[in-house]
């Protein structure tokens, strides 16, 4: 089953199953429910982050983060007035350029709003992470995470329901495709009642603190999806930043083919997209809802390619007149497939090759290294962890190839022709074929010739209006009516 072919199918359990009438908490409850189906029918194959194991904590320093958790919470210490703009920020949109820490979605949108009389705050999750390198945007930052996990520790606590949908879902659960992971009652049960202690934490959060805006990136996990609730029903705009493919087989911004009249609470009002295409797929759907999808480009990008950072000095993309391979690995089993090794064994004095693995990986690194090692290319092949290289200077090469990494969008804005060896990818980006900016391939002898072919051309740059102007209509039409759907 493809992923296309898995968003189809959740699409026939909505119209089999009266999924609109799931509420809980004054809101419909299916946007959830339907991403934790389509996450667990897909866990072999979704990409894994490292995760942090809380033993690493002394037992004095968690019990250090209820206790500064509690009195954040309890003595709502960082009041903030109804100008205010939050952003919500993850540890992987940070990245260090020039001995600063930049944010890739905040920054750009911060610099924008500087001198328009608006405050902006940006919310973070660094879970017990220090940042030790200046930033290069001076703004308030307030870590969520304490709070968070105090919040958390109290609300688990309370008698633990049943839901009133769950015979209707068991039903549902039964109809997905034999062979796949699928989740069961329990997985799912605890997914709702963990979106509603974190409405429980933002309602509480907003109750004092109303924002003038929310900008977020990935809507669909359930923190956001609380997020979007408490923005909804409290009429606070509510805008997702793009942050990579966005087409009809992604499971968050694939079709969904029972929206509302009066949208979904638990999705954004706004999709900020980079792309055209993205925009029209998302309002295909969206058509008729107060959901609406808007063309405003990647301002990151833009930054950059305009020269106003460090990061926009050119590197030398020639490496004695060869041809520059980028490989950017995912968060997978085979780090470097045998079609990646085979391919690089035979151009090894042809082309100058680099490896990037995924920013969620780092310890990838050491991996690829030892891979590399074992098939004697460690000294042709250059790896570089993200934070060594940021993806703007590993892409001023001349291809790029990947398995079905969203980095092929970012190639493409910069010129860069894209070479996948996944056949997931003709269904992940089915509208970048035949375009000149992906070609997908099945063996080595194919990848070789694609390689050989591939030219960078110059990326095209959309003319935008400026920033500040496109922030202000996203909160403008993101207003839509408060309430709950």
């Amino acid at each position: 089953m493809t992923r296309s072919e898995l968003v189809a199918f959740l699409n026939k359990l909505e119209d089999e199953h009266p999924v609109n009438d799931w509420w809980l908490d004054g809101a419909r409850i299916w946007p959830l429910i339907r991403q934790k189906i389509g996450e667990e029918v897909l866990r072999e194959e979704l990409p894994k982050a490292e995760a942090v194991d809380a033993a690493l904590f002394p037992l004095s320093e968690r019990l250090g983060w209820l206790l500064h958790g509690m009195l954040d919470l309890v003595l709502q210490k960082r009041p903030w007035s109804g100008d205010t703009l939050l952003y919500f920020s993850e540890n992987d949109h940070l990245i260090e350029l020039s001995g600063a820490i930049h944010d890739k979605f905040a920054d750009p949108w911060i610099r924008a709003m500087s001198g328009s009389g608006k405050r902006s705050l940006v919310i973070e999750h660094l879970r017990g992470k220090h940042v030790a390198l200046p930033r290069a945007v001076q703004v308030e930052r307030i870590d969520i995470s304490r709070p968070q996990a105090f919040h958390a520790s109290l609300f688990w606590r309370l008698p633990k329901p049943t839901y009133d949908f769950e015979l209707e879902l068991g039903e549902m659960l039964d109809k997905l495709p034999p062979g796949r992971s699928r989740p069961s009652i329990q997985v799912i049960r605890a997914q709702v009642r963990t979106w509603q202690q974190l409405v429980r934490f933002y309602s509480r959060l907003f109750r004092r603190r109303k924002p003038r805006a929310v900008f977020l990136v990935c809507w669909y996990s359930v923190e956001y999806m609380a997020l979007c609730h408490v923005c909804s029903t409290m009429g606070i705009p509510c805008i997702d930043l793009q942050h990579g493919i966005q087409g009809h087989a992604h499971l968050a911004y694939g079709t969904w083919s029972k929206v509302p009249s009066v949208g979904y609470s638990l999705m954004p009002s706004v999709f900020w997209c980079w792309d055209a295409s993205s925009a029209t797929h998302i309002n295909n759907w969206a058509q008729g809802s107060p959901h609406v999808a808007l063309h405003l480009g990647s301002p990151w990008m833009e930054w950059l390619r305009e020269g106003a950072g460090p990061a926009a000095r050119p590197h030398n993309r020639k490496d004695q007149g060869r041809k520059r391979v980028l490989y950017t690995a995912e968060p997978l089993p085979d780090l470097l497939p045998t079609v990646i090794i085979e391919a690089m064994k035979a151009t090894k004095d042809v082309y100058q090759w680099l490896v990037r693995p995924h920013p969620t990986r780092p310890s990838d690194k050491d991996n690829a290294l030892a891979t590399l090692a074992e098939h004697g290319l460690l000294g042709h092949v250059n790896v570089s962890a993200p934070a060594e290289m940021p993806l703007f200077h590993a892409l001023d090469c001349d291809v790029h190839v990947t398995q079905y990494s969203s980095v092929i969008l970012d190639a493409a804005m910069h010129g860069v022709p894209s070479i996948s060896i996944d056949p997931h990818a003709r269904d992940i980006f089915k509208p970048h074929l035949g375009t000149g900016t992906l070609k997908v391939v099945d063996t080595v002898q194919d990848l070789l010739h694609e390689l050989e072919a591939a030219e960078r051309r110059d990326g095209h740059a959309h003319q935008f209006p400026p920033l500040l102007e496109r922030i202000q209509s996203a909160i403008s039409q993101g207003k839509g009516p408060s309430g709950t759907r």
